[in-house]
């Protein structure tokens, strides 16, 4: 019933660790596993994953092909009729597909997240929850334009700004919307893309707080192509943040009602580096006070 995509580069260590909580799930048809240029070393234990369960499904390529291609190379792949996208370094809650699959039903929607938690190398999924319950400002930000979706809601929300990454979609909407490969580098901005286009064609999406993923915050998940020295990594942050901008100005007027959307995607760059401080450090100084 359900395929699961997970694109990978160099962090296999990181992958052995969450594959586990992708196996267990209910409705799972095959785990498709993309290999966007590892070195040898990492490649021959990808390999090895196949002789953990005859579900997983391997696809190498020698040359890279960065995030949103090994997206795409592993949807056409898929035969099953839901989608989830997940991550090499993201675990998986018991029952995780199971409640998006039942919700995406009853909400007759097409894509369907749940929270995104950090969680830390000593923590739990309870204890990475009940750390993440304490922050309660809104999840979306309109400069910077971003989502937190770690941040605490007490009920679903439908037709949100955009969903993140680990999102269950169902066939039909991969059929008319794939992810940009004109995004290398981080990727970053490609997920924002690709919903915004989604929400252009009229696909209804809903960010539910009954099931949670766990994206790893610790010493494994240090490698990989999302881990490039800081200018380059910010090159990319500018770059793909105008050119998502541009692309998508027509729906950044008609569903956020930005009037001027490279004027906005300038301001959101420039205020997203006070914004970090403030969340990153005095927020948590605010957090230690108050609990």
């Amino acid at each position: 019933m359900i395929d699961v995509i997970i694109p990978t580069r160099n962090r296999t260590n990181s992958l052995k660790k969450v594959l586990p909580t992708y196996l267990r799930q209910k409705y799972l048809n095959k785990i498709i596993i993309i290999d966007d240029a590892s070195d040898e070393n990492n490649r021959r234990e990808l390999e090895n994953l196949l002789k953990i369960d005859n579900r997983i499904i391997y696809k190498r390529f020698e040359k890279q092909i960065f995030l949103p291609q090994a997206r795409n190379e592993g949807i056409n792949l898929s035969t099953a009729e839901y989608i989830f996208m997940g991550e090499d370094d993201v675990y998986l809650e018991d029952n995780h597909l199971e409640i998006l699959v039942d919700l995406m039903n009853k909400y007759n929607a097409d894509l369907i997240a749940g929270r995104r938690i950090y969680i830390k190398e000593n923590q739990n999924f309870e204890e990475a929850k009940k750390e993440a319950d304490k922050d309660k400002r809104p999840i979306f930000t309109r400069f910077p334009l971003e989502g937190y979706f770690e941040r605490y809601f007490e009920e679903e929300i439908l037709d949100p700004l955009f969903l993140h990454s680990n999102v269950l979609v169902k066939r039909k909407v991969y059929e008319n919307v794939l992810y940009d490969p004109w995004y290398r580098g981080n990727s970053f901005r490609e997920d924002l893309d690709f919903f915004l286009r989604v929400s252009e064609l009229g696909f209804k999406m809903v960010l539910t707080n009954k099931t949670s993923c766990f994206h790893i915050k610790d010493s494994i998940n240090k490698k990989g192509g999302a881990r490039m020295k800081r200018l380059i990594y910010e090159y990319y942050v500018w770059k793909n943040t105008f050119y998502c901008f541009y692309k998508n100005r027509r729906i950044l007027r008609k569903k956020l009602k930005i009037k001027f959307p490279l004027l906005h995607a300038f301001l959101s760059l420039i205020l997203r580096y006070p914004y970090a401080l403030y969340r990153r450090i005095i927020w948590k100084i605010h957090q230690r006070k108050n609990y």
